[in-house]
Parts: structure tokens; sequence; C-alpha cells
């Protein structure tokens, strides 16, 4: 995929997870759900990521877990 495709699919993916459970969640929970994420799912991947993946997924998701969790 590419940043934009990964960066839908990594939202569309996250928002499957109630929201108050993500309103609980901090970076250490993002990381645990990005571990299961990633292996169930091969083809969320972000090909010509620099770096690893993950180092990326907390900006991408920022709004979307805490107490300010939106969507």
């Amino acid at each position: 995929m590419n940043k934009e495709d990964f960066r839908n699919a990594l939202r569309d993916k996250l928002g499957k997870v109630p929201l108050e459970t993500r309103k609980k969640w901090n970076d250490n929970d993002l990381f645990t759900w990005w571990l299961k994420a990633k292996a169930e799912d091969s083809y969320l991947t972000w090909e010509r990521a620099p770096g690893d993946v993950w180092q990326h997924v907390p900006g991408m998701c920022r709004e979307l877990i805490g107490p300010n969790a939106i969507w």
C-alpha cells in the first residue's frame, strides 16, 4: 500500500475497536493492537515506509485513542 492507503486502512481497522475502549488506551495499548492487527492482516503494510512502520502508526492514529478520542 502507499502511505495514504495504509493510513486509511489502519484507521478503518482501528475504528472497529469500540470508542469507549480506545478512550482508555495509551501508546502501549495501541502497540499491542498493532501487533495483533498486522499479524491478522498481512496486507496492512506501508511498502515504502521510511523506517519501521510502527513509528508512523501513533501519529496516524493520535486522535483515535486516549481520553479525547473521536470517531
